[in-house]
């Protein structure tokens, strides 16, 4: 009888914080245009001049980038001045001085972006991209009827729409990567024979993310796993958007055989119980695997893979 065995392979990851540093990952997946909406309905009362957000609604929504930019300028200067000094942080003004145009569906946005990601905007993206944007809110004003009320004397722009203008800010962006697919190999053609550790470290991630499903021999050996191995899993899968606490799942291993070699290869704890209890010594395996990288080691280095699905073929 043929035994199936599915236990999805990024399951660990997608459940776990993507950054240590940060909370994105936390960002519900909210259109711009729905905040829009949110804070234009009538309220019966008078439309205010402008509008500071006590809940800056940390979002994510997929956009494009359209590669315009301009400093951040006129009302939309004084609106940041002013939200920032609301919010006890006057100096955070200066930070958001350069706006970029991005495109949400059919609406364009122009966005002031934290100072620190603008050398990557234009780096990394071209006109035309499609990225996923975090973003947060800040408020709005309406710039006609704060001309209207202005005393100062400055010069007048004719025809401004009497409507409120919405600020949003970009904090980060992420380009989508490469779907990659889980390849019928064997481990020894999952290690890429360039991959050098880099002198002075003990260990290097691969950035691959080489998904493999190989036929190898189960041992019936069973150890804990060492925390060096966890310690490049856990980076590894922080490398990518998943977090380091993935290795909390990976705590044990098992000894595999693919012809002369023998690989120790981390299993998520649940699968590794099942394994346990459907296979004996000597059985064939097709194991879908994930490639993390590898330790220097006295011998050469020790390939890091991790387990996530197994299927044992019908004889």
């Amino acid at each position: 009888m043929k035994h199936f065995i599915f236990i999805a392979l990024l399951t660990a990851l997608l459940v776990l914080p993507a950054y240590a540093q940060n909370d994105w990952h936390t960002y519900p997946r909210r259109a711009m245009s729905e905040l829009v909406e949110q804070h234009s309905a009538g309220t019966g009362q008078k439309p205010p001049d402008f509008l500071i957000s006590a809940d800056p609604f940390p979002s994510k929504t997929v956009a494009v980038y359209t590669g315009k930019h301009r400093p951040a300028a006129g009302r939309t200067a004084d609106f940041i001045k002013l939200w920032a000094t609301s919010r006890g942080v006057p100096q955070n003004a200066a930070k958001l001085a350069e706006e970029y145009l991005f495109k949400e569906k059919d609406k364009e946005y122009w966005m002031p972006v934290v100072s620190k990601l603008v050398p990557y905007l234009e780096k990394e993206l071209k006109e035309g991209d499609e990225v996923m944007i975090y973003y947060f809110f800040l408020g709005g004003y309406n710039a006609k009827t704060l001309q209207d009320k202005d005393t100062s004397g400055a010069k007048k722009v004719e025809g401004l729409p009497n409507r409120m203008d919405f600020v949003f800010v970009l904090e980060e962006f992420q380009k989508p990567k490469p779907v990659s697919v889980v390849k019928a190999q064997a481990l020894s053609e999952a290690i890429d024979k360039n991959f050098k550790i880099p002198a002075g470290a003990e260990f290097a991630l691969d950035p691959r993310e080489v998904k493999s499903r190989s036929r190898l021999i189960y041992t019936g050996e069973i150890r804990n796993t060492s925390e060096k191995k966890l310690l490049v899993i856990g980076g590894w899968a922080a490398s990518i958007g998943g977090g380091p606490g993935v290795a909390q799942t990976l705590s044990r291993e098992a000894l595999f055989r693919e012809g002369d070699k023998e690989y120790w290869i981390p299993v998520i704890s649940t699968l590794l119980d099942l394994m346990q209890k459907q296979l004996v010594k000597g059985d064939t395996v097709l194991l879908s695997t994930l490639l993390a990288g590898g330790i220097r080691r006295e011998e050469g280095t020790e390939w890091v893979f991790w387990a996530g699905v197994f299927v044992k073929p019908q004889p």
